[in-house]
């Protein structure tokens, strides 16, 4: 059951937490909430990919790290913490979503899961550019900027709860290829992620709905002939 429907409760871990996290944003319990969302995301993460022993015991070490950083940066303040942590969870989103992205182009029947895991890749692309714009902005403050003329504006680099949920917003306006432009990259290196992004964004989409169409076709194709068999 959990084979069939592995990546359902990653997908709603994610949804959850973009739901819920403009609520709690300015929050005194704002880190605590974004705490307890990355958890939940951490272990549909690890269940969605961890089909052998060694690949579990890897997606669960790298969790551990990512969990301990952050406490450490919580609790500490400790600048270099803070940019641990914000690297460890861009390298969780990154491998866990390259992970799920290795199944949902397998070359298999395509399925509700299939798709379910097709959208969490799409929103793990979005969180590990976040967080490596965090890490951007808290080596340079002041890379990426919000506009003065947008009501209860703040820079980013004015609180971490609030520069992390700033850049999230940035980074899937980005991906999307929306941009509003209320929130800006300053220098060079951001904005040549945020083409980057901007750039996978729609390859993956055209490339993915590609893949999925072939797939469906061969798989048609193949239960035909065995029924004329």
């Amino acid at each position: 059951m959990r084979r069939n429907w592995r990546f359902i409760f990653l997908l709603i871990s994610l949804l959850l937490a973009f739901g819920i996290a403009p609520f709690v944003e300015n929050h005194p319990i704002g880190v605590l909430a974004l705490g307890v969302f990355l958890a939940a995301i951490l272990v549909a993460g690890i269940l969605a990919t961890s089909d052998q022993r060694h690949v579990f015991i890897g997606a669960l070490s790298l969790a551990a790290l990512t969990v301990i950083t952050l406490v450490l940066a919580v609790t500490t303040a400790n600048i270099e913490f803070v940019f641990g942590s914000r690297a460890a969870m861009a390298l969780f989103f990154a491998v866990t979503g390259a992970r799920i992205l290795a199944h949902v182009v397998k070359d298999e029947r395509v399925t509700a899961d299939k798709l379910y895991g097709a959208v969490c890749v799409y929103l793990l692309i979005g969180l590990t550019w976040a967080f490596v714009y965090s890490i951007l902005e808290l080596a340079e403050p002041g890379t990426f900027v919000v506009a003065p003329s947008r009501p209860g504006s703040a820079t980013p680099s004015s609180g971490q709860v609030g520069e992390v949920f700033e850049l999230t917003y940035y980074s899937f306006t980005t991906l999307t290829t929306v941009g509003f432009g209320d929130v800006t990259a300053r220098t060079g290196p951001a904005r040549a992620l945020s083409a980057i992004e901007a750039l996978a964004g729609q390859i993956y989409v055209a490339v993915l709905i590609a893949r999925l169409v072939s797939l469906q076709v061969a798989y048609s194709s193949r239960e035909h002939e065995s029924i004329e068999r």
